[in-house]
């Protein structure tokens, strides 16, 4: 098989074009559902050969007009004869630097001109990687970012946690595909700025807690059932030569989680907003596949992790895409019709996790769906149209679209009403809530509001904490003692596991709900 990108790729009779595709360009092609044919992301244009016919997933994931063009998903052709096929939808990400201003001087443990440390944050969608030089001004002077390369096993962390745990070679799969990752942006990094490898002499990473046992190496299954036991949560100091990073100075830092779905990009975030200083209450939420939670003050922390699944991040959403070029990321109404926003300027592929909530919301304001989420007709069977791309093709909303946004808002909605309870406080009560990850950076508050992703209480109290977990990363290489702070936090921070905690079912099935609009004043 040929991509046309000059790639030639051998495919196995059993082997479909996906799997091949990863083998040898794991970044090139979109894989939301791990290659099970339901997402229909992976998508692949035929050049040249015969692919064979279009299986029933197909038939009901493409248009005949996509067929007909040579269009077809790469999860389901297992061609017999040499093809070639272009890999489409693939664009660069997009994300903020989301580092902010700081509160103190920096008062690195590296003080040697020429010298320099990595944060790196692995996020189940992104990976980010900041450069932080320390001859004086000590600062960050780079980033560099992609989509996590393990999205073609899955978009959750369950999906990757069952990948890994159905034969023995996936784990490697999964771990050299995430350290490869790193290695090339840190790489980019200090190309970029002209320094040696080993200039390098601090690696710190975040992420939640999956991310950081893929990245070690180590088996995440117990992770993936009751009662969820992480292998380890405290933090790691070692050589980054024995994760296969060839920086011969470097220390690797794997910062401290608390529980199998509250890891360290939390930790990280709860001081990055400085929660455990503050004498007032207030609220964290990373709104990513996991919707990790934390609420408190310098007395006490509470934390939670819901199943939100990626439907903010734009998996599982027939026409959800990620935070690229040509994503609708703002959605509004206007004289009673949609208008929208892409990144870029560009023309519309889809939409991205804010355009999603925005989407729900103006369609609620236009009463296209009711507080229970149903579409009026002919939208439940058709779709809402929301945009045309520059091929022509419609960009839909749909019932079941709707349906997999009520089951995000409603976990973390009920998250975070089971965090008040267990404090035993009032949403008044909270001073601020911070909103953190790439689609918290993102959304509108007015549409969150809107949607009851967050208690009414909340207006006015919005913070965009941007990307907290990697800015606490590169706390830990401007502060010396940053890291004993964060691994103070986790120590420390209480967790209530949601899957058996009564409450939470009670309040999932209210919050799957919408707010109720008085329309005659729109």
């Amino acid at each position: 098989m040929g991509i046309t990108n000059g790639t030639v790729i051998k495919v196995k009779a059993d082997q479909s074009l996906l799997e091949a595709i990863r083998a040898a360009a794991p970044e090139d092609v979109e894989s939301p559902c791990g290659g099970r044919g339901t997402c229909g992301k992976c998508k692949i244009r035929v050049l040249e050969g015969n692919p064979g016919p279009p299986s029933p997933e197909e038939r009901g994931l493409l248009t005949q007009q996509e067929i007909t063009s040579g269009i077809r998903l790469a999860c389901r052709c297992t061609p017999a004869n040499d093809i070639t096929v272009a890999t489409i939808g693939k664009k660069d990400h997009t994300i903020l630097d989301g580092i902010g201003l700081l509160s103190q001087a920096p008062d690195p443990r590296y003080k040697e001109t020429g010298d320099c440390g990595i944060a790196v944050d692995i996020g189940t969608t992104t990976v980010v990687a900041y450069l932080v030089e320390f001859s004086p001004p000590v600062r960050v002077t780079a980033v560099e970012s992609a989509m996590n390369a393990q999205r073609q096993w899955g978009a959750d962390v369950i999906s990757r946690i069952t990948f890994a745990g159905e034969k023995g070679e996936n784990l490697e799969t999964l771990c050299s595909a995430i350290r490869g990752q790193v290695d090339r942006l840190i790489r980019r990094l200090i190309t970029k700025k002209g320094l040696a490898p080993s200039s390098v002499q601090e690696i710190s990473v975040v992420g939640n807690t999956t991310m950081l046992h893929l990245f070690a190496g180590i088996d995440p299954s117990p992770l993936g059932v009751a009662p969820f036991t992480p292998v380890f949560v405290e933090q790691r100091v070692l050589p980054a030569q024995s994760l296969d990073l060839a920086y011969p100075n470097a220390i690797l830092r794997l910062l401290p989680s608390v529980a199998a779905y509250v890891g360290a990009d939390i930790t990280a975030g709860i001081a990055a907003v400085e929660i455990d200083e503050s004498n007032e209450l207030s609220l964290l939420l990373d709104l990513g596949t996991n919707g990790e939670m934390a609420l408190g003050n310098k007395e006490r922390i509470l934390t939670c992790a819901t199943a939100a699944g990626p439907a903010f991040e734009g998996a599982g959403i027939s026409c959800g895409t990620g935070g690229v070029e040509g994503a609708i990321d703002t959605v509004a109404v206007a004289g009673g019709k949609l208008s929208w926003t892409s990144i870029g300027d560009t023309a519309p592929i889809g939409l991205c996790g804010s355009g999603i909530l925005d989407t729900v919301s103006a369609l609620l304001t236009l009463g296209i769906i009711d507080e229970s989420g149903a579409m009026k007709e002919p939208y439940d069977k058709e779709g809402y149209p929301i945009a045309q791309t520059q091929t022509g093709g419609k960009i839909l909303f749909t019932q079941k679209d709707v349906r997999q946004f009520q089951l995000a808002k409603g976990a973390v909605a009920a998250g975070i009403a089971v965090l008040l309870e267990a404090w035993d406080a009032e949403a008044s009560e909270i001073a601020a809530v911070y909103l953190a990850g790439g689609f918290g950076t993102f959304l509108r508050p007015s549409s969150a509001l809107g949607v009851g992703l967050l208690p009414p209480a909340a207006e006015g109290k919005i913070v965009s904490a941007k990307n907290s977990a990697g800015r606490g990363a590169v706390r830990t290489l401007l502060y010396a003692r940053e890291a004993e702070r964060i691994a103070n936090i986790a120590e420390h921070a209480e967790y209530i596991e949601l899957s058996t905690n009564h409450r939470f079912q009670d309040h999932f099935m209210e919050q799957m709900f919408f707010p109720s609009y008085d329309r005659e004043r729109l």
